[in-house]
């Protein structure tokens, strides 16, 4: 398939797919490819994302209510769904989203590498950790400082998760602070790593740690919260112990300005029920020594974080507390927030800071589960019934919603539902459900979409549904269940195929193909059918022959490619185009200046011309300038240009004319596709790529070019 700049995002090979991606399309192969993550989340029409909701729902019980299934770090958001899958959306510079290529996603997209079932999430300033169920512990993201607890430090983002080495038992809870992790373990110890500049690992240094150190209690932990710089404990006696930085008194103590170790709270009097820390400030639910329930903050008032009665009589569930407000999960189940608001993270429909705690619009009485984090300008929540919502800040699109709009007022995350086909242009990317809806979204470009937008936009379809899709540059089409064919966008060389030069902004009909096509594909300017019966029909610019009728002369309707024998797969490149005949023989036509026909010279060819390969092919594909062949015996082999490595063969230099082996494919590819500069296989049930990585299209959480396969995906 197609793509101007970069292939799509890679995951998108085996439908793996985030749907949101440079450019490509759908993977092709012998047959379909189970619908598996990752694939994001956004606004569809009525089904939202369901979220990890554990039943009973939490009551009183502090071991229900470690259970996080909901993280949300300073512009980015975590969240476990129901199927026990992990999905993260919102600001991605260090890989904290756990996918590579995106500074920032708006809607949510799944992580990918985690090696079990998770329980818990926390997210920080730039990573996110993950509890599995055999207590071992999982981070990705920022490094610099060693909050990912693997040993390593390092500047460059870490999109794959990685295990946390060292841990002295099981983890049980999780929290994490700007740049710092803490976990609690099965045994009540709590260990700590990553930025201790302030002692907030609490092990009597200032030393940063890759590795988990052991925070010295008096006794054992059952609840730890982490604020920017600062840690807090809630031990098993009701004591409260907080330890690193203390310029705001949000320790609960006075006369230091930061502490390596453990102090005692004493800024409320009674036994502790849980506790909470914001950036600078912290806040506790406890009783008083009449064992009257209570509610009081401590530290930085500098937004309103204080409560204006002081300490509340309040029973509290659950407390949240993010870089300048607080929200509390009450008895009934109420959802209450105060502190700052400036971008509507209070949930109240306004922006207005307040010190009084207030209700949030439209959660009464049915919260789950609630979430915001140290620094974070957003609060999210689930619902009983497993709905996700969140409001505030969406400058990085951390409400998950499809935009980057603020929102005063709780937004819900959504779902597109099961995704049948994906494909990416230019600067845009189409999906069509299994349910047959089409979903655009991304930038407007020649009317290829309607109008920019990060929300997919459901775009009308006849009732027949939608079957696939294949976008190209500045245009796309789509394969309805009736064997009819629609496109839409730019039209000036007659690519959408109605007869006209007209451009569209709506679908329009393929004219002259009897409803008998059954795969189509769409390269810069130009598209081309599959029809049941095997003839491959073309139509638009054909400036380079890729039309493939002996000539130079563009066609605004479809005309069938000469000279060439029933086929089984098509593919199409930027102006080239490829197809595989029942027999598994290849043939190619069209702009051959890289060799990206494969037949030995780089001669332009106007009519199709044999590849010779040396065993049958099950279906080809192409970029922009090279094109790939899998064949039946699960070998790849590429032609055309090599200049970022996309034919997997380093030794060949910057081109081939003739078809070469990929090399160190690791087994039998079962599919296949290539876009732009990058290719990616489908092997063994996981994914590997090589070529381009500007963006990190090869998915292996780097930006080098890869001449060999790497792994992006295993299963």
């Amino acid at each position: 398939m197609y793509t101007r700049h970069v292939l799509r995002f890679t995951f998108a090979l085996a439908l793996i797919a985030t749907l949101l991606s440079w450019a490509g399309g759908a993977v092709r192969g012998d047959a379909p490819v189970p619908n598996a993550n990752p694939r994001p989340l956004t606004t569809s029409d009525g089904v939202p994302v369901l979220l990890k909701v554990e039943a009973p729902r939490p009551d009183g019980n502090r071991a229900a209510l470690r259970l996080r299934p909901l993280a949300a770090g300073s512009d980015h958001a975590c969240a476990i769904l129901a199927d026990d899958r992990v999905i993260c959306w919102g600001e991605n510079n260090w890989g904290q989203l756990g996918v590579s290529g995106m500074t920032s996603v708006p809607f949510p997209v799944f992580v990918q590498g985690l090696r079990g079932t998770p329980v818990n999430l926390a997210a920080g300033e730039e990573h996110t950790c993950a509890i599995l169920t055999d207590g071992r512990v999982q981070c990705w993201g920022g490094n610099a400082s060693g909050q990912l607890g693997n040993g390593t430090t390092s500047w460059t983002p870490h999109p794959a998760p990685v295990f946390v080495s060292g841990l002295a038992g099981k983890a049980i809870d999780l929290t994490a602070g700007s740049w710092h992790t803490c976990a609690l373990l099965a045994d009540g110890h709590v260990q700590c790593w990553g930025a201790n500049i302030t002692g907030q690992l609490g092990n009597g240094t200032t030393t940063d740690r890759s590795r988990p150190v052991t925070v010295d209690l008096p006794g054992p932990a059952t609840w730890i919260t982490a604020g920017c710089n600062h840690t807090c404990a809630l031990l098993a006696d009701g004591r409260m112990y907080c330890w690193g930085w203390n310029s705001r008194g949000q320790l609960g103590v006075s006369g230091i300005d930061q502490s390596d170790t453990p102090v005692q709270v004493t800024a409320v009097s009674g036994r502790g029920e849980t506790i909470e820390a914001g950036c600078n400030h912290t806040c506790a639910a406890y009783r008083d020594p009449q064992g009257t329930p209570r509610l009081s903050c401590w530290g930085w008032d500098g937004l309103l974080q204080m409560p204006a009665a002081g300490s509340r009589n309040v029973t509290v569930l659950l407390m949240r507390a993010g870089m300048g407000h607080t929200c509390i999960l009450t008895a009934d189940h109420s959802l209450l927030c105060w502190g700052w608001n400036r971008y509507g993270q209070l949930g109240d429909g306004t922006t207005v800071s307040r010190h009084e705690p207030a209700p949030v619009l439209g959660m009464s009485r049915d919260v789950f589960y609630m979430a915001t984090s140290a620094g974070a300008e957003h609060t999210c929540a689930v619902l009983d019934d497993g709905r996700g919502f969140c409001w505030g800040s969406n400058r990085w699109g951390q409400l998950g919603n499809g935009s980057l709009t603020l929102s005063p007022v709780p937004r819900r995350v959504f779902d597109l539902g099961a995704v049948r086909d994906v494909s990416a242009g230019n600067n845009f990317t189409c999906a069509v459900a299994t349910n047959g809806s089409l979903w655009c979204w991304g930038q407007r470009f020649n009317t290829s979409l309607m109008d920019d937008t990060s929300a997919p936009t459901r775009l009308a379809s006849p009732a027949s549904g939608v079957v696939d899709v294949a976008t190209g540059e500045s245009h796309s089409c789509v394969l309805m269940a009736d064997g009819g064919l629609r496109c839409w966008g730019d039209n000036r060389y007659g690519q959408l195929g109605d007869g006209s030069t007209t451009l569209s902004t709506t679908p329009v009909a393929v004219q002259h193909l009897g409803g008998q096509a059954k795969a189509v594909r769409v390269g810069k300017d130009f598209s081309c059918a599959l029809l049941t019966n095997g003839t491959v029909t073309c139509w638009g610019h054909n400036n380079r022959g890729q039309l493939g009728v002996g000539s130079h002369e563009d066609h605004h309707l479809p005309v069938a490619v000469t000279a060439l024998g029933p086929a089984k797969s098509i593919g199409v490149g930027a102006r080239h185009a490829c197809a595989v005949l029942t027999n598994g023989s290849v043939y190619c036509w069209g702009a051959n200046t890289f060799g990206q026909i494969g037949d030995g010279s780089t001669q332009e060819r106007t009519s199709p011309v044999r590849v010779n390969l040396p065993a049958p092919a099950r279906s080809v594909t192409a970029g922009d300038d090279h094109t790939c062949a899998l064949l039946q015996n699960g070998q790849v082999w590429c032609w055309g240009t090599n200049g970022q490595g996309q034919l997997g063969h380093p030794s060949v230099g910057w081109e081939s004319d003739r078809p070469v082996q990929v090399q160190n494919l690791g087994g039998a590819a079962t599919a296949l596709d290539a876009g732009g500069y990058t290719t990616c296989a489908v092997v063994g049930g996981g994914v590997r790529c090589w070529g381009w990585n500007a963006y990190g299209q090869v998915g292996d959480g780097t930006y080098w070019t890869r001449t060999l396969p790497t792994a992006a995906f295993e299963p």
